[in-house]
């Protein structure tokens, strides 16, 4: 399994603790929302959690989840397929480009 948490960390150089708190955080404001859903008898819960929709059916006595991918993260992927190319190395590719222009251009 593709750890993305640590992934992030090292690209962003975001400390892990970090984001493990910002996801811990993210998971109370859902589990609360979800309650507050129970409770006043709404059977589901939606959450746009950045790459898709995140869609809690809950009650009393069970609970199920649905992802639907948002329409970027479904491109990347299928592009990533289609052409044979990571989508993360071609934006890496394009972050050194870009500051090597602009160490470049600060020289001159």
């Amino acid at each position: 399994m593709i750890d993305v948490i640590e992934n992030i960390s090292d690209i962003s150089r975001i400390p892990r603790m970090t984001l493990n708190k910002l996801v811990d955080m993210s998971t109370s404001i859902m589990s609360n929302d979800v309650l507050e859903n129970v409770n006043n008898n709404v059977p589901f819960s939606e959450f746009d959690i950045g790459v898709g929709k995140l869609i809690i059916a809950a009650n009393k006595s069970s609970v199920e989840y649905r992802f639907i991918p948002s329409k970027g993260f479904e491109r990347k992927v299928n592009n990533s397929i289609k052409n044979n190319k990571s989508a993360l190395v071609e934006e890496l590719e394009e972050s050194l480009v870009n500051k090597l222009l602009m160490a470049y251009k600060e020289l001159y």
